[in-house]
């Protein structure tokens, strides 16, 4: 079975949408949370690197995010 991008980053998008609004740009910033994983896990099958640091700090990223537009911090 071939990995298709463009059929992944779709079907990403998509399961996005039905995601609820938790607030405004929430969805658009999961999406980019989610590519910038995908991303750093493609370099990272190129060059090898650790990226699990990179990966928790995109997530807390986006807690901050949602948690500053839901006026929680």
């Amino acid at each position: 079975m071939s990995f298709n991008p463009q059929k992944m980053a779709n079907m990403i998008v998509n399961e996005c949408e039905s995601i609820e609004q938790r607030c405004e740009g929430y969805k658009k910033r999961l999406v980019d949370v989610i590519v910038e994983i995908l991303t750093l896990e493609k370099n990272n099958l190129v060059k090898g690197t650790y990226i699990q640091q990179k990966i928790n700090e995109a997530c807390k990223d986006a807690g901050d995010f949602l948690a500053k537009k839901r006026e929680i911090i």
